[in-house]
């Protein structure tokens, strides 16, 4: 099983999806919020640091041009392996 890594202790390997574990208040700092998703760390060539972001695109190249950094992330983790059977093997028609 798969464990949260501190954020602080440890940085995620770049450009490479993961999983993120984010928490914070909302705009009126009444309302606190938690949540996890799958981002990517990366640095942006506009940046001088590195950031989680999602839902990224990238150009011929591998340069991402656009995407939606995130904020408020403490913890991520790697994703697990895909499954071992495939798609096409679960809708296989039986003979």
């Amino acid at each position: 099983m798969k464990k949260w890594i501190r954020l602080r202790k440890q940085k995620p390997p770049v450009d490479t999806p993961i999983l993120v574990f984010r928490q914070g208040y909302d705009i009126t700092g009444e309302r606190y919020w938690s949540h996890t998703e799958i981002a990517e760390y990366i640095k942006p060539p506009y940046r001088k640091r590195f950031l989680f972001a999602v839902n990224l695109r990238r150009d011929k190249e591998g340069v991402v041009y656009e995407g939606f950094p995130l904020d408020g992330v403490t913890h991520w983790m790697s994703l697990p392996s895909p499954p071992k059977r495939s798609i096409a093997y679960l809708t296989q028609e039986p003979s």
